[in-house]
């Protein structure tokens, strides 16, 4: 686990750790959490990171797909 600032507020960042479901296709699932006391900012971050542009860049063949408040989790 680590923690990440904005605005001031921590975000904590929870893995990557496997999916639950782990392959798909042949393709391997990874997921990471992240958890903050106020939901908004995390979705601040979240558009700043997969904005456009992007500023997290995946490796060749990797995609990156958000889920807010999956239930797979429960």
């Amino acid at each position: 686990s680590s923690e990440v600032r904005h605005a001031n507020e921590p975000i904590d960042v929870l893995g990557p750790a496997p999916a639950v479901v782990e392959r798909i296709d042949d393709r391997v699932r990874r997921r990471i959490l992240l958890r903050a006391e106020k939901p908004r900012r995390m979705q601040a971050v979240i558009a700043a990171v997969l904005g456009h542009p992007p500023r997290l860049k995946a490796p060749n063949g990797s995609r990156v797909a958000v889920d807010v408040d999956p239930l797979a989790l429960l």
